[in-house]
């Protein structure tokens, strides 16, 4: 399943529903979709309206995972840690409307978790590293320049 949480961003929504529920869909093992509705306002749209019209007997509409939108009773990021009622399967995927994570990634994280079930697998493109160009400048402490941009340097060195 995939709990994305977006706020007063429909473009991003619909992009990201897209995404995950028809291109990534059932063949990569993404079953259910929870969108986490914070816009408290805002009555939230048909949970099907994310999807471009195809007839329903197509391979593309079985491809498809569910869409359901749990209403939180708060505006607050943490609504995403909720219990969710329905929720069927082994592993969860949580993603904020404006990130994507390509589905093949998605389905080798999935078996990355299966090889290991008490651990966190995740992908999170909005971590710090040293810059790209000036590795080697310092700050006024000494400490080397942080910059927020990737990844795989935190994940390879276990700092920040």
């Amino acid at each position: 399943a995939v709990v994305i949480n977006t706020y007063k961003r429909p473009y991003l929504l619909q992009k990201a529903v897209r995404h995950y529920g028809e291109k990534c869909g059932r063949k990569n093992r993404v079953v259910q979709i929870f969108i986490v509705w914070g816009d408290l306002d805002v009555a939230p749209p048909d949970p099907y309206s994310f999807y471009t019209k195809v007839d329903e007997s197509s391979a593309a509409a079985r491809n498809r995972a569910t869409v359901s939108i749990l209403r939180a009773e708060k505006d607050s990021l943490n609504s995403r840690f909720l219990p969710i009622d329905g929720l069927v399967g082994e592993a969860l995927f949580m993603v904020d409307d404006d990130i994507t994570v390509e589905c093949t990634s998605l389905s080798r994280g999935f078996e990355a978790w299966r090889s290991q079930p008490y651990a966190l697998v995740g992908y999170y493109p909005r971590l710090a590293s040293p810059p790209l160009k000036e590795s080697n400048r310092l700050t006024e402490t000494g400490d080397k320049k942080i910059v927020y941009h990737g990844w795989p340097r935190v994940f390879w060195t276990g700092k920040f």
